[in-house]
């Protein structure tokens, strides 16, 4: 039983670590490399990078009196939102899911609690990078140039990439699009045989730093053109406390006055999404009671290094609450959004009622 113990807390904190990215259509921000976390901080360090710009040379005063004025900015940040999640199992159902050689139910609870979490997830980080879009870079989709019916949705994308090339970014555009949308993208592909040309237009997987994202998505010459259910993309969210009257539920709901959003086009120099578990224990039943979590606890604490801190696990012990299988995790995370590329996010919103 004590295998059974070390293999579910290895499970347990892969769930933990890569669930969120699986799961999240916003993960494709997910970018470790921009963050640099300290252990046990609750806030964490962000690079922005800036490009120098050129100056004339002089040969009587040669590199003195002028330098190109780039720069790289380590500025703090901290976490908007601070969420946990609990889950529990009884004792003797997690005995016989391990008797019977399954996966241990509570890991399996667990990542289904955070395929809920992957929706919060993607809802309040469009909410945080689009109520950043200057006011000039959203569009109605009834205007002129940037209406997304299905004749019409592909001449609105090439405005977009358009606009993001003039205002100074050639790369890579995670291009968010709420299912309607999306379902006319589709629909053009089908009805245009010559989009469905995989030149023009070919179907990739993401991939950042290493972990993968699954999100198959077409690749539309730099748009990255990314699927999300209407109900996430929605310009402001409240999160729920799990305590107060009426929030008792948890979880998040769009604010009755949100817009909707169709189309968010976010460059990937010019947001991040910071996912930080600051605690992820696992307390077992009392009848472990003898058992060593010296080992166990060894190889969390390893797992917690190769993350970068980005994991800090507190604990395994015993649950002194009840004969239970209890998975609790604290999880700080939001989306930041870089002052000098503000200018090349590019939004289309339902009409106003």
């Amino acid at each position: 039983m004590a295998n059974a113990v070390i293999a579910t807390a290895n499970m347990y904190m892969d769930k933990v670590v890569i669930t969120p990215y699986l799961l999240a259509k916003t993960a494709i921000l997910a970018d470790p490399a921009k963050f640099q976390y300290s252990l046990y901080g609750k806030n964490t360090l962000v690079r922005e990078v800036v490009g120098g710009v050129a100056g004339a040379y002089r040969p009587s005063t040669g590199f003195s009196g002028f330098n190109s004025g780039g720069s790289v900015t380590w500025s703090q940040f901290t976490a908007p939102h601070d969420r946990m999640l609990h889950d529990r199992i009884d004792a003797i159902d997690e005995f016989n899911s391990i008797l019977q050689g399954m996966t241990p139910s509570g890991v399996v609870l667990n990542q289904a609690t955070w395929r809920n979490f992957s929706a919060e997830l993607d809802a309040t980080t469009i909410s945080t990078i689009f109520n950043a879009v200057p006011p000039q870079n959203v569009f109605e989709n009834n205007a002129s140039g940037y209406e997304v019916t299905a004749d019409k949705v592909f001449q609105t994308l090439n405005n977009i990439k358009k606009n993001i090339f003039d205002a100074g970014y050639e790369d890579a555009v995670a291009v968010f699009v709420d299912s309607d949308t999306f379902a006319n993208i589709r629909t053009a592909i089908f009805s245009n045989y010559g989009l469905a040309n995989p030149a023009v237009l070919s179907v990739v997987v993401g991939d950042r730093e290493g972990l993968e994202v699954k999100l198959d998505v077409y690749k539309f010459d730099n748009l990255l053109l990314i699927p999300v259910p209407k109900n996430r993309m929605v310009s402001d969210v409240i999160l729920y406390d799990g305590t107060t009257a009426g929030q008792e539920a948890g979880g998040w709901v769009a604010d009755p006055s949100a817009k909707a959003i169709n189309i968010l086009a976010v460059p990937l120099e010019a947001s991040a999404l910071s996912i930080r578990h600051v605690v992820a224990n696992l307390a077992v039943p009392l009848a472990f009671a003898n058992f060593n979590f010296s080992q166990v606890n060894a190889a969390l604490a390893d797992i917690s290094k190769i993350y970068g801190n980005a994991v800090q696990i507190e604990n395994i012990g015993i649950n002194q609450s009840g004969d239970q299988f209890a998975f609790m995790n604290r999880v700080l995370y939001g989306a930041v959004v870089f002052d000098t590329w503000k200018k090349t996010i590019f939004a289309v919103t339902e009409p106003a009622a």
